[in-house]
């Protein structure tokens, strides 16, 4: 008989209580009777036949049993085929007693042990309970099992404790039924044998205050499950003595399901040991929660293994699963540390709600059959991880605190490119890549207002960069800028949303064609730190601010961009067109003193000629450095004329301020020199004449030009005064010259004297040039 429920199994121990009770009252002696000790001593023989027993006589409810002390009675089986109730029973010398059809009440103890060996064969002393007709198979006070004795139940048997169970060790609790254990203090099971479920499952049951100790006080017993079919070795309490400590062995579609209302615990010292048998279903640990610091070992042919019950596993886990075998954590599960290895084909995956505060995941290699760890339930990331080999992660994914990730290929979007990263602390993910096929990524990345709130995201190559083709959110706090992004240069291909003000991106960016920066308040503005470059069809949407602050290259607005009602603040390097000429449109301008406005010279046609920066809707507030660059491409160069105008900005509503200072471009025509010239809404470049001795084109001779022509004295034609295409001593002779001219009078010095290296420059270009005229 069976039943589905624990509330079933419930009931099924109350009525059998009742049954044993009804069964004692109704065996008692109505007169007191003098106790006698009745041993066994036949062969095989049915326990009715008084004949078989030494006195004779069927035992009564006040006698001691003993079965096998007899010189008849060895090796042999005594059926139980009546109801019955003794005193004491004692089964040694390799004698069996089975049940039947039966129920056996015993008052006091009962005692299993010793073996008998005869030739190749083996003969342990057993109680062998079996399924009679009655609800309650066997009943004792207490159970002792020893020295390679067996307490079997078969075919769903029902054993009632009312005490204490000691299974020692070398010694068997096995078999598919159920025991129920009535006593209702300290320990009312201690195994330091073991405890082995068959084919059907067996189930244990604390009915009391008691409870197991499954380890024994050895610390070494064991419990088994090979009982298939899915069922397997079930406890019912409210917790164990102590940590387990010791070893569980389970083959395939075997379940172990501790139901302990104060969860149980396994320490390092304990371990356990799935062995495949085939492709069969898997094998389950249910239950209560369970903290586990030992080994795990998945095996065998196929051998599979899944947690259903929660699971905190400790640091000093370690789980093995060998070469296509499977792990699988399908309850809530708490990572605080261990390590994991995983063989060549082999899966971890942990598919229920997971906290990953620690580990060492390590698998075969990044190659496809190499292996896996797979978090594809919601995950919660707090603490340092190493993820060696071929990892992933599907579903939600929070960050809770400071984590770190170091790992080789490390799927951060999942199979499906949907996962979701919500970011509420500092995540550093140090990685080869972040994909299986690339370095793509397509989920959501959501960064939180917390001050510590930051995604850096280092490639192991310092030349790669990663690919955002998905959503990012990313959340401000004021006063102050707080970085969300870091890292690897980001090349950004989807969504970003700016929620609110001071978000700052430290990692260098690079916005392809058809993303979208939303800047989804008025108020909302992105820092960009690290070098920016936005190429055609990039929409900015949104009324904020962008600030260019990036050090270095700066920021590039590609031929075409739009910032819509968006305003840009520079103050770094800011670029028109990507590597030439571009136009570039914004709502409105500044540019700080320490700005740079770097436009291409190329022609007068806007965007395809010549850079052109339009303010569509505010002002453009000028301040620092205006730099210009002469279009070129392979040998050409672009040379204007003089008394050509170039218009670099344009703002209809209004020019406020001036550039401080106007960068030449190298490769100007001898005496000619940019000049900027300032309207009420443009900018413009006017090509206009300058000194020869002029080097810098800043309009005036003085010692920076002498520092140009050292630079460029036999490598180029930038400090070339008499256009014969070199930088050389007739050069410098023009500059001396033309030394002072086009300065203040409070700035003009004395003409310095050229030093003796210099003097010796300038003969040699004047004997140089001397011969040319001979001739």
């Amino acid at each position: 008989m069976s039943f589905s429920t624990p509330h079933c199994l419930a009931l099924r121990f109350h009525s059998r209580t009742l049954l044993v009770a009804a069964l004692a009252a109704a065996l008692a002696p109505t007169s007191a009777v003098h106790a006698a000790v009745k041993s066994w001593s036949a062969g095989n023989g049915n326990w009715a036949t008084g004949g078989n027993w030494s006195p004779a006589g069927v035992p009564g409810a006040a006698d001691d049993v003993l079965i096998g002390p007899h010189i008849n009675a060895a090796n042999e089986i005594v059926t139980l085929n009546a109801n019955a109730s003794v005193d004491s029973l004692t089964i040694i010398d390799g004698m069996t007693l089975r049940t039947a059809t039966g129920h056996l009440v015993v008052a006091g103890t009962t005692q299993v042990g010793g073996q008998n060996i005869v030739g190749p064969s083996t003969f342990a002393s057993r109680l062998r309970v079996e399924d009679g007709v009655a609800g309650v198979d066997f009943s004792t006070d207490n159970l002792t099992v020893t020295n390679f004795g067996r307490a079997t139940l078969e075919d769903d048997a029902s054993v009632i404790v009312q005490e204490v169970a000691t299974i020692g060790a070398d010694a068997v609790l096995i078999g598919h039924g159920a025991v129920y254990f009535g006593g209702s203090t300290g320990t009312v099971l201690a195994n330091d044998g073991t405890i082995e479920a068959g084919p059907g499952g067996l189930t244990l049951y604390q009915t009391s205050g008691g409870r197991f100790d499954l380890d024994g006080v050895s610390g070494a017993g064991a419990l088994v499950v090979n009982s298939g079919g899915g069922n397997g070795l079930v406890f019912y309490g409210d917790q164990l003595t102590d940590s387990f400590s010791s070893s569980i062995t389970m083959g395939s579609n075997s379940l172990l399901e501790m139901n302990f209302t104060g969860g149980w615990s396994a320490g390092s010292a304990s371990s356990l040991l799935v062995v495949g048998a085939g492709n069969l279903p898997t094998s389950i640990v249910d239950g209560s929660h369970v903290n586990w610091s030992g080994e795990v070992d998945v095996t065998g042919d196929h051998g599979r293994l899944r947690f259903d019950a929660d699971v905190t596993l400790g640091a000093a886990t370690v789980a093995n699963v060998n070469a296509d075998d499977e792990l699988e954590f399908a309850g809530a599960t708490e990572i605080q540390g261990g390590d994991y290895n995983l063989a060549t084909g082999a899966e971890l995956r942990f598919t229920g709600d997971v906290t990953v505060a620690g580990g060492t995941f390590s698998t075969a290699g990044v190659a496809n059959n190499s292996g896996r760890v797979s978090f594809l339930g919601p995950s919660t990331w707090q603490g340092a991880v190493t993820l060696s080999g071929r990892s992933r992660v599907a579903g939600m994914a929070i960050v809770s605190a400071a984590t770190t990730i170091d790992a080789d290929q490390f799927d951060m979007d999942g199979a499906g490119g949907t996962t979701i990263w919500d970011v509420n602390a500092a995540l550093t993910v140090n990685a080869d890549q972040i994909d299986e096929a690339d370095n793509q990524f397509g989920g959501a990345i959501e960064v939180s207002g917390s001050p510590t709130s930051r995604l850096t995201l280092n490639l192991a190559d310092p030349e790669a960069a990663w690919e955002m083709q998905g959503t990012l959110d990313l959340a401000g706090g004021s006063p102050l800028y707080y970085t969300r992004i870091a890292g690897s240069r980001m090349n950004f291909g989807g969504s970003m949303n700016v929620t609110d003000s001071n978000v700052a991106i430290a990692a260098p960016v690079t916005f392809l064609s058809g993303s979208l920066v939303n800047l989804a308040a008025a108020g909302s503005d992105l820092r960009f730190n690290g070098e920016t470059l936005l190429q055609s069809g990039v929409d900015v949407n949104g009324q904020g601010w962008l600030h260019n602050n990036a050090a270095g290259a700066g920021m590039t607005l590609a031929n075409g961009v739009t910032f819509g009602q968006a305003g840009l603040d520079n103050q770094s390097r800011l670029i028109i067109g990507d590597h030439g000429p571009g136009q570039a449109f914004v709502d409105r301008l500044t540019s700080g003193a320490d700005a740079t406005l770097q436009v291409h010279v190329g022609g007068t046609t806007p965007g395809t000629e010549l850079s052109n920066l339009t303010v569509t809707g505010g002002t453009a507030q000028l301040d620092g450095a205006l730099a210009v660059t002469l279009a070129s491409e392979g040998g050409w160069t672009f040379a204007p004329e003089l008394g050509d105008v170039f218009t670099i900005l344009t703002a209809p509503g209004g020019i406020v301020g001036q550039f401080d200072d106007l960068i030449q471009p190298v490769g100007l025509p001898t005496g000619m020199r940019f000049v900027a010239q300032y309207t009420a809404n443009s900018v413009r470049l006017l090509a206009d004449d300058t000194f020869a001795g002029d080097f810098d084109r800043d309009g005036d001779v003085d010692g920076a030009d002498l520092a140009v022509w050292r630079t460029a004295y036999g490598l180029n034609d930038y400090a070339d005064a008499n256009s014969d295409g070199t930088s050389d001593g007739a050069d410098f002779l023009v500059w001396q010259r033309q030394y002072g001219l086009g300065a203040p009078v409070a700035m003009v010095m004395a003409i310095p004297e050229p030093t003796t290296a210099m003097l010796l420059l300038v003969a040699t270009a004047t004997m140089t040039t001397v011969r040319h005229r001979k001739r």
